[in-house]
């Protein structure tokens, strides 16, 4: 009798067959795994950038608001071209180097409350630009009272 100590041609095309399965699932994995990261990414970009424009809304009070003329007025900045007249930031842009931030839109609303002596405001960042709609947005609301 003759002893086979190799594989056959079938045996090692069922092998390559197991590994390349293996191997495509793990690819898919991280392919999978870095659309979410870039993603999440983008909404953290989002949510930073609606988080900064309260912080620098309630740095006023509500006096100063309302004398600012910014009751009842949509601010909508397109980062595309950040517009230098934004009166809360006057033209200071912490994001310009960021590539995702190319691709967000922020609105700031200040309307008044049914309770006269209060502001509501509320700041959307829209994000995840495709042509000329926004798929993703992050509401933040609040409200401003006092003098």
């Amino acid at each position: 009798m003759r002893k086979n100590s190799g594989f056959s041609l079938l045996e090692a095309l069922i092998a390559l067959g197991i590994l390349g399965f293996v191997v495509i699932s793990i690819l898919s994995g991280f392919s999978a795994q870095l659309r979410t990261n870039r993603k999440i990414r983008e909404k953290n970009i989002a949510l930073t950038l609606a988080e900064d424009r309260i912080e620098q809304i309630l740095i006023f009070s509500k006096s100063q608001l309302e004398n600012m003329l910014t009751l009842n007025h949509d601010y909508i900045e397109d980062f595309s071209s950040y517009p230098s007249d934004d009166p809360f930031t006057k033209g200071f842009n912490p994001y310009k180097n960021i590539k995702e931030y190319k691709k967000m839109r922020r609105k700031t609303k200040i309307t008044r409350s049914i309770v006269p002596e209060l502001l509501n405001i509320e700041v959307t960042v829209e994000y995840g630009k495709r042509g000329n709609h926004y798929p993703f947005k992050v509401v933040l609301t609040t409200i401003r009272g006092g003098k």
